[in-house]
Formats: C-alpha cells, structure tokens, sequence
C-alpha cells in the first residue's frame, strides 16, 4: 500500500511538470503551482487517514516493521 501511493504520487507529479512546464523564470511565480500542491496534500491527508486504520490490524512485528520502513 505504501510503495503503491508513492509511486503514484510521484509518477502524478512529474507528469503533472512534462506537460505544464513553462519557461519562465524562477522569481515569477507558477500560477499552476497551488493545484498541484493542494491535490499532493490531498493525497498525502488520505494515505494518512488509511494508515491510521490499518496501522492497528497489523499484529505482526514484521509487517509493522516493514510498512514503516516504507514511509519513512
């Protein structure tokens, strides 16, 4: 669960950069920006909101190990 919303998250990201990359230079400011940070939040708040529900079902030492190890 973990690598998969990372995976998306970023894959999401970078193709949201290919196709709305602009040229302009560093101090104006991307009026695109906000969107894409607002939709990151989002996603990162739900994959918060699943771990918090499944964090408790995981009784295995191994398994809790390993999904924190993904989210770090």
């Amino acid at each position: 669960m973990v690598s998969c919303h990372r995976t998306h998250l970023f894959d999401v990201v970078n193709q949201y950069r290919a196709i709305f990359n602009n040229d302009k230079s560093g101090s104006e400011e991307n009026s695109d920006g906000g969107l894409l940070f607002s939709w990151a939040m989002h996603q990162v708040s739900n994959h918060l909101t699943t771990l918090q529900v499944m964090l408790p079902n995981i009784t295995e030492g191994g398994s809790l190990s390993n999904m924190l190890e993904n989210c770090m």
